[in-house]
């Protein structure tokens, strides 16, 4: 089988908060909250930001006061290249915030200065008003692939359930894993980006050809994203997976630490197939309890071999491809957001736009197959368990 080119994929939330409110375009809010959302691997990042990105940025963020200031200080320089005196009667901020700030942004490549004493983001941020336009613009195209999505999901369905074994959990509480993350997250996004690179030059050139994209959002009520976070997790030939979907979707503004944990890794191990946890302490119960991942003494997170998924793998990846030139028939609509968006003015190139708009679209599809029963409801507010899967056994090969 081939490898699902979606493993190569790791989504990193950074921050997770929320705002309801939508502010002009020239107007910095009082809070504003922005995330910060990572495409691509650890390599593209140190490529495109020089050294230990995670460390500077984390620095700049350390209390909860500095991480309002910083929010304060980008949305700001959101949508127009500012001097320090600009920014500093935009912002609000002292004068030796402001200078703090550039000083640290410009040595890790996300500020530079386009003359005039002026100094603009080298990635995009999206208000809350510029995600309105965007889902506007990408309007056609997630309805097109949502239909699409919605034909094609009565074959995967059968697919699934006939390839299932008793012990794993039903479609509905796979449904999500398969069609959001496998298909939208994995397949289309990987069909978009081979026709982008066949019929268009924006990664022909460029500092960001093989440097990572890197996007911060201010959180609002047009907001619609979609990512997933991964961790593979092997013992010799057995190998265990957590898969955890993130996104305006979800509903869920937060994900989990604790994957990553080495703690974590173990006890996934006492885990069956089957979702058997008897191996489990009382305290490594409590704290799976905490994570949401068991509700009253059972196993809440979906249990899938990785031999079901591969069977009709197939079939996953022609449905993610044909959504793709389904999407790429409207690409137009992503190129012309951006040349009428404020970051053509001075972004370098339009790559980090398109991706922003990409993971806009996977949210809007969601959003659309939610509401023609494609995919499995979901509960408001959402348990730590919904979206989150286990998957036993290698899917990489």
């Amino acid at each position: 089988m081939k490898m699902p080119k979606n493993v190569m994929i790791v989504v990193l939330l950074v921050l997770c908060s929320i705002t309801l409110t939508s502010f002009g375009f020239n107007d910095v809010p009082q809070n504003p909250i922005l995330s910060m959302w990572i495409v691509g691997n650890n390599e593209g990042i140190k490529a495109r930001f020089g050294s230990n990105f995670y460390d500077i940025w984390n620095s700049l963020r350390e209390g909860r006061n500095d991480r309002d200031l910083l929010d304060r200080f980008m949305y700001s320089i959101a949508e127009q290249p500012l001097t320090e005196n600009q920014i500093i009667e935009s912002s609000g901020l002292s004068q030796s915030r402001v200078s703090f700030y550039v000083s640290k942004l410009d040595s890790i490549n996300l500020i530079k200065n386009v003359g005039d004493g002026r100094w603009a983001l080298t990635i995009p941020i999206s208000t809350d008003n510029q995600n309105a336009k965007i889902r506007r613009d990408l309007k056609p195209m997630a309805e097109n692939v949502a239909q699409y999505m919605k034909k094609e999901s009565v074959r995967l369905k059968t697919l699934y359930e006939k390839a299932k074994t008793p012990s794993e959990s039903s479609w509905e509480d796979v449904s999500h894993l398969i069609i959001d993350n496998l298909i939208v997250d994995g397949e289309l996004l990987w069909g978009l980006v081979d026709l982008e690179k066949e019929n268009n030059d924006h990664h022909a050139n460029g500092m960001h050809e093989s440097g990572t994209p890197m996007f911060i959002f201010e959180r609002g009520p047009n907001l619609s994203i979609l990512g997933t976070n991964m961790e593979y997790f092997s013992e010799g030939d057995d190998q265990r997976n957590i898969y955890i979907l993130h996104g305006k979707a979800m509903n869920r503004f937060g994900v989990t630490n604790y994957m990553w944990q080495e703690k974590c890794k173990s006890e996934l191990y006492k885990i069956t197939p089957d979702g058997d946890f008897s191996s489990f302490t009382d305290e490594e119960i409590e704290t799976w309890r905490k994570e949401g991942w068991i509700v009253d003494d059972k196993l809440m997170v979906p249990v899938v071999k990785a031999e079901t998924i591969k069977s009709f793998w197939p079939a996953i990846e022609k449905a993610g491809k044909e959504a793709a030139k389904v999407a790429f028939e409207n690409f137009g609509d992503i190129v012309q957001s951006f040349h009428d968006s404020p970051h053509a003015k001075f972004l370098d190139g339009s790559d980090d736009y398109i991706q922003l708009c990409f993971h806009m679209l996977f949210g809007m599809v969601v959003e659309n197959m939610k509401e023609y029963g494609v995919v499995a409801p979901v509960p408001d507010p959402t348990p730590g368990y919904f979206g989150v899967y286990f998957i036993f056994g290698n899917l990489r090969t």
